[in-house]
């Protein structure tokens, strides 16, 4: 039996503090022998990501069942409700979060042996991250609704002065070439503007949906960041999958993600090859993946890429992500990033796709 090799984090709670909402429980008895914490028997659903089952658990000791390092962080708690105290602790394995009571059963004032309840709270925890999220988002609204307020006049004026100079100027081939550029620029930074602006709406409202076509989107969006590839030896490596059905959304929101994803995909290296894929995923949705070879995202950071503020980049604001993620969710779809530090980024967006009484 492979012992439970952790990324076990455990910690102590206190309060009271009794979830409704577990998927799974396991209670378990143990007691120590020669210094040692051994399992008497367990009952109930233990967790398929622990690798082990009811009827392993008797007669075997902590260190026959967990890593060194789980060992290392579950004996405080055993030791301290060995004294003679309730204990609470929660811990969190893989994806797998859950909560641990341990009450000592004593005999004569002695305590003899150790009950135990496991609880799966998973997806009260993936709740609760949620809600803080959510929460934080919308900070993340008012401030960039501020933000947006600010710079939409100057940058309306720009625009005005700039299209100006072009009318001017559009006999001379070479000034018309950069205040074409100048224009262009300014126009996407408009748009992006508008864009944060949308964080203070709290999700797109259902007369804003349209039926839309991703592989023509995605075309478009590789277009649009060639000269950015170019420059750094980049290219496309692209796969659609015949016959895509189209989804019901908001094109140029979807357009907002695709540009972030691929340009940090680019951001991340310095020549080769960035593969975006487009296929069926499941039954009811679709899948598009930018996979890149660049230097990659270390697994302790992974889990905080959504969080608004937070980024990886030296001169990033951390919005970009989260900004991501609120769209896709507001889409009723999933947003995934795996990655290994210098061993490249995959990042997936998983969307439904549009049924025929949803037309537009």
């Amino acid at each position: 039996m492979n012992k439970v090799a952790d990324r076990i984090n455990c910690k102590s709670l206190s309060g009271n503090f009794f979830p409704e909402d577990h998927i799974k429980s396991l209670m378990f008895k143990l007691v120590k022998q020669d210094g040692n914490f051994v399992y008497k028997g367990a009952w109930g659903d233990i967790h398929p990501t622990f690798g082990v089952n009811v009827s392993d658990i008797a007669g075997r000791r902590l260190q026959d069942i967990f890593s060194e390092e789980v060992v290392r962080q579950k004996l405080p708690f055993y030791e301290k409700c060995w004294e003679g105290e309730e204990v609470k602790y929660s811990g969190m394995l893989e994806q797998f979060s859950f909560l641990v009571f341990l009450v000592p059963v004593k005999d004569n004032g002695c305590v003899t042996e150790i009950s135990g309840t496991v609880m799966d709270i998973t997806n009260l925890k993936k709740n609760e991250d949620k809600l803080f999220n959510s929460e934080k988002l919308a900070l993340v609204g008012q401030l960039a609704a501020g933000i947006a307020h600010e710079i939409r006049n100057p940058l309306t004026s720009l625009m005005g002065f700039t299209k100006i100079l072009l009318e001017l100027n559009k006999d001379q081939q070479l000034t018309g070439q950069y205040l074409g550029i100048m224009q262009s620029e300014l126009e996407r930074i408009r748009n992006i503007v508008n864009e944060y602006m949308q964080l203070a709406k709290p999700q797109i409202v259902a007369g804003e949906w349209e039926s839309v076509c991703l592989e023509l989107l995605i075309r478009d969006v590789l277009r649009l960041e060639e000269t950015q590839a170019l420059m750094k030896s980049i290219e496309f490596d692209v796969h659609i999958e015949a016959g895509m059905p189209p989804i019901r959304g908001k094109a140029n929101k979807l357009k907002q993600v695709f540009i972030n994803l691929i340009q940090n995909a680019i951001e991340s290296m310095e020549r080769g090859t960035i593969k975006i894929t487009l296929s069926r995923y499941q039954e009811e949705m679709v899948k598009v993946s930018i996979a890149d070879k660049g230097c990659g995202i270390p697994e302790e950071k992974l889990s905080n890429l959504f969080t608004p503020f937070y980024t990886t980049k030296a001169n990033g604001t951390g919005l970009g992500l989260s900004v991501c993620k609120k769209i896709i969710d507001d889409h009723q779809g999933r947003i995934e990033i795996r990655s290994m530090e210098n061993g490249g980024t995959i990042a997936s967006v998983m969307l439904p796709i549009q049924h025929d009484n949803e037309q537009s």
